[in-house]
């Protein structure tokens, strides 16, 4: 009997062992995932893409005449009409609610204008799981409409082996413009790549929109959602937060959520960011 119990325990001790060393963790399972790529995806697009050599000059003409039209509506949509808009020529503002009205851009701004400006901001990423990281953010304004903008994620996850961490390393780096430059209110869209590093070291493209709205005072509302594709997988980024501004510094809280391959990412987020 004893010996019948003694191998209950060592059958239930290597199933213990056994569960805790080869399941994998999240971070693991998208890291394998943008690494073989999703073929199935590939193989689908490739059978779809097809081409006739049957159509007829009026054809031609009429396509090429909703070509044109899309480019110039879309042209106006992303860049706007800078003949009609006067809000386009807003200056850049030294920081957000600096006078306790104006936002990102100021329109009545009487001193010599902002030319440049350096955005700083870290945040600790929390979750109830045994997921948790890091998003830095860099954005740097060398003009009053354009700016480029650098993204920087480590997430690490505690898996199965003994004191073992899974971790993983995302970056962005976009082209940024704001399409409406408002005193109170921006909105504009990012254009760019992802590469995640560590083992997988591979990189995709990745287009995103931003919107902040200032309450006035010390408080202001920001939102990005950006989508990127990395060997036939999604990688998207969501991010909003309430922001305490104090002087050419904020402190802000909010929510984030990762989608990296199939496997998900939800958390809190709290950090600071300071104005150059």
């Amino acid at each position: 009997m004893k010996g019948f119990t003694k191998i209950l325990v060592l059958l239930f001790a290597i199933q213990i062992l056994s569960v805790d060393l080869f399941a994998q963790s999240k971070i693991d399972q998208s890291k394998d995932e943008l690494k073989e790529g999703n073929r199935t995806k590939r193989e689908r697009r490739a059978g779809d893409i097809s081409y006739s050599d049957s159509d007829s000059d009026s054809d031609n003409f009429f396509e090429d005449l909703i070509v044109q039209a899309m480019m110039y509506v879309t042209y106006y949509s992303l860049v706007g009409n800078y003949n009609y808009e006067d809000h386009l020529y807003n200056d850049l503002a030294p920081y957000p609610l600096y006078n306790g009205i104006s936002g990102n851009y100021d329109a009545t701004l009487t001193d010599d204008p902002k030319l440049m400006r350096l955005d700083l901001e870290n945040k600790i990423l929390l979750s109830p799981s045994s997921v948790y990281g890091n998003h830095l953010k860099a954005k740097f304004r060398p003009f009053r409409f354009l700016y480029l903008q650098t993204d920087y994620y480590q997430l690490w996850e505690r898996n199965g082996v003994p004191n073992g961490y899974s971790h993983l390393s995302l970056f962005d780096f976009n082209l940024g413009y704001d399409r409406l430059r408002f005193e109170r209110f921006n909105l504009g869209w990012t254009l760019g790549g992802k590469y995640v590093g560590n083992d997988v070291k591979k990189g995709g493209l990745s287009i995103g929109v931003n919107a902040e709205v200032f309450l006035g005072k010390h408080f202001s509302l920001s939102s990005a959602m950006r989508w990127g594709w990395i060997n036939s997988n999604d990688v998207n980024e969501f991010e909003a937060q309430l922001n305490y501004h104090v002087k050419n510094y904020y402190f802000t809280a909010g929510y984030e959520h990762l989608k990296i391959a199939t496997p998900t990412y939800n958390f809190m987020a709290i950090g600071f960011g300071i104005y150059f």
